[in-house]
């Protein structure tokens, strides 16, 4: 997170590390949810923005699965919106280029990933709802593992369903 004038990157995975007062962010939202521990943000580097980065605009994500865009000091969560399948999407704007993301596979690069070229190759696993993206609810693996994963979370839900009378 960004906080009163303190501001530290030092690369991939390493934290914005800032000074939260009441454990409260602008919007209302508690920082610490007594359970994972307090909402910590990274910079999207240029593996997922890439293009869109300039020295105006900066994109970080955090490890509850949010986004923030800051124009110098003024900060906005960036809205996320559910596609056809499920899952939540970001989209980054700067001077008519729109960049989509998928929500989940950031956060899962940034908090859990060992490496990059290992994270490429495989996929990231909900292990509840595709709409909980929290690193906590992020499993990263191959793709065989998780079409099992998947296959028994729907037997799960299924036999969870009330039977019709």
């Amino acid at each position: 997170c960004i906080g009163r004038n303190e501001l530290w990157h030092g690369g991939r995975n390493s934290p914005v590390l800032c000074d939260l007062h009441a454990n409260y962010d602008g919007y209302g939202l508690r920082l610490d949810d007594g359970v994972h521990g307090r909402e910590i943000w990274c910079f999207l580097d240029d593996k997922y923005i890439g293009a869109l980065q300039n020295a105006r605009q900066t994109y970080l994500v955090s490890n509850y699965g949010r986004y923030k865009s800051y124009t110098g000091y003024h900060a906005k969560i960036v809205p996320q919106f559910e596609n056809e399948y499920g899952y939540l999407n970001v989209y980054f704007r700067r001077k008519g280029e729109t960049l989509k993301l998928r929500v989940h596979r950031p956060v899962a690069y940034y908090y859990l990933a060992e490496d990059e070229e290992s994270f490429n190759k495989m996929d990231v696993h909900h292990k509840a709802s595709k709409a909980e993206n929290q690193a906590w609810n992020l499993v990263i693996c191959d793709k065989k593992l998780h079409r099992e994963l998947d296959k028994a979370k729907r037997a799960a839900a299924k036999a969870a369903e009330p039977i019709a009378a």
